[in-house]
């Protein structure tokens, strides 16, 4: 299943258009990891997104905040 939707490629992208946001200040670096994790599992429980993004409840909650507002959650 993973070639025929060529995950890599996908994980790109999402890396990609993260790295851009991030240098337009539109989003946070940690949006890459939430992205990625969310592609690849589906959902993620709050705990493993601060897990994963090393931040903090309210840091993680601004990243959250921004990716629903763009219509990425």
């Amino acid at each position: 299943m993973f070639k025929i939707i060529d995950t890599n490629n996908i994980l790109s992208h999402i890396e990609g258009f993260t790295n851009l946001m991030v240098n337009k200040g539109e989003l946070r670096q940690e949006a890459k990891f939430i992205l990625s994790d969310l592609f690849l599992k589906g959902k993620i429980s709050k705990a493993d997104a601060m897990h994963i993004t090393n931040t903090s409840d309210k840091t993680l909650k601004l990243t959250v905040d921004k990716l629903t507002k763009m219509e990425l959650l």
